[in-house]
């Protein structure tokens, strides 16, 4: 998913177990770091079971730290 909101662009990449075993998400973060996009990476394994909530949480508090940067500067 990307978003792009008053010029904070984001995207939440979804690292499936079985494609993406072994690599390194954060990697991925700062390929999108260097072209000024904030990344989320989610492993498929943490959208079930008791983990669910946790990542839920996660994706509302990478959406409202970029929000609270955008509000702040």
């Amino acid at each position: 998913d990307y978003t792009n909101k008053n010029g904070q662009k984001e995207v939440i990449e979804l690292f499936g177990d079985y494609w993406h075993r072994g690599e390194d998400p954060q990697k991925k973060i700062d390929k999108y770091a260097k072209a000024g996009v904030s990344c989320l990476v989610i492993w498929e394994s943490e959208l079930y079971g008791s983990k669910a909530s946790n990542t839920v949480q996660r994706i509302r508090d990478f959406h409202d730290s970029k929000c609270l940067e955008t509000r702040v500067s």
